[in-house]
């Protein structure tokens, strides 16, 4: 496969197609003066119609004379509608074929399947951090929650951040006003300072109670008892969301391949991850049909390194598979192009398009136990 030749063919009518589509507003209003002129000749035909009935033959000359202008128009309208419209077909169906001829070489597909690996075990860690960031803000929160709860000082002083952070913002908004008289402007700004300092005490006693514990940064983005528990469901709706997304970016993993389990109890947790293992099925392609397990992702996931250690050894064992079962040496041209392949447009493309398939392809595969969760919290 000639991929420098190809790309040349590609970018070309990828060009063309951008183009074409930053002219539909064209194409779109030619369509709508096809359907105003073919209405206007309707209705001209109509009144000859009618004019011929009443018998008035000056008008049924008159109104034919008319009908020539908005036919010559029409033909006009028409032709230049299916000159632009050929366009967009021809550079699409380009656009279509090259993509259809590199998904014919399963040597570059397996390249490129590399390079998603790659790509989805980043995102997976990306995912797995930030879920961890909002776990441990939900294992925060929660402390100073129960402890509210649990000891009349701690809700006192929650109480009094909200009570302040009000009578501060009141203040405030008092200052900023230009509606407000010089009076008013002028007694917010001076009970500003004593309402300030009222609010870091309430903040104080509260770092105090949790020092060692609980930093004082936690401490004062906090307004209210009550907002402690509407950002923890926020969190839990986000940690949600990351659940759905590592289900799915694994899922897609496992279908180009790669199949690792996520599950850590605590002493993989305290390894160095040498009992870790990457299990692949030797022999099998990835498959472009068929709906593996729903992964089970817990909530302790693996960490960032060793996740990519697992892709590293999968990577290993996959290139050694294929080496044991197609003997045939890879030419260097071969390896050459493969390692270039990525400097052309359209193999870049191709990949996008390979990465957004796999994923929608995991979701569709999910969906069901997707389904089966909310129907499950609904019930709830």
């Amino acid at each position: 496969m000639e991929l420098e030749n190809m790309d040349k063919a590609y970018a070309r009518s990828k060009k063309a197609l951008d183009k074409s589509g930053k002219f539909m507003t064209t194409l779109n209003a030619l369509k709508n003066e096809v359907k105003a002129l073919t209405r206007q000749i309707e209705n001209i035909n109509i009144e000859i119609i009618r004019a011929e009935e009443d018998g008035d033959k000056a008008r049924v000359t008159t109104l034919k004379e008319s009908l020539k202008t908005p036919k010559k128009e029409l033909k006009e309208k028409k032709q230049q509608l299916e000159r632009l419209e050929t366009i967009v077909q021809k550079n699409q169906a380009t656009v279509d074929e090259k993509m259809a001829e590199l998904s014919q070489d399963p040597a570059l597909k397996a390249h490129l399947n590399e390079i998603i690996g790659k790509k989805f075990s980043r995102q997976l860690v990306k995912i797995q951090k930030s879920k961890e960031e909002k776990l441990k803000q939900n294992e925060t929160l929660s402390k100073i929650q129960e402890a509210a709860k649990q000891d009349p000082n701690v809700m006192y002083s929650l109480k009094e951040i909200e009570k302040y952070t009000k009578l501060v913002s009141k203040a405030q908004a008092t200052i900023a006003d230009n509606t407000k008289t010089p009076a008013e402007i002028a007694q917010a700004q001076q009970e500003l300072p004593g309402l300030q300092t009222e609010l870091n005490k309430a903040r104080g006693d509260l770092a105090r109670y949790f020092r060692g514990s609980i930093s004082r940064d936690v401490i004062d983005k906090i307004t209210s008892y009550e907002n402690l528990g509407r950002e923890i469901k926020a969190n839990e709706r986000q940690i949600k969301g990351f659940d759905k997304q590592i289900a799915n970016y694994t899922t897609a993993l496992q279908n180009i391949g790669l199949e690792s389990s996520l599950r850590e109890d605590q002493s993989s947790d305290r390894s160095d991850d040498s009992s870790s293992t990457t299990r692949t099925n030797a022999g099998r392609t990835a498959p472009s049909t068929g709906t593996p397990p729903t992964p089970n992702v817990p909530a302790t996931q693996p960490k960032w390194w060793q996740f990519v250690k697992r892709f590293k050894n999968w990577n290993a064992a996959r290139k050694e598979r294929n080496a044991e079962e197609e003997p045939a040496p890879v030419s260097q041209e071969d390896k050459q192009k493969f390692k270039n392949s990525m400097k052309y447009e359209v193999v870049r493309d191709y990949e996008e398009k390979m990465a957004a398939d796999l994923l929608k392809q995991a979701k569709a595969q999910n969906r069901p136990q997707v389904d089966r969760e909310n129907d499950e919290d609904e019930q709830r």
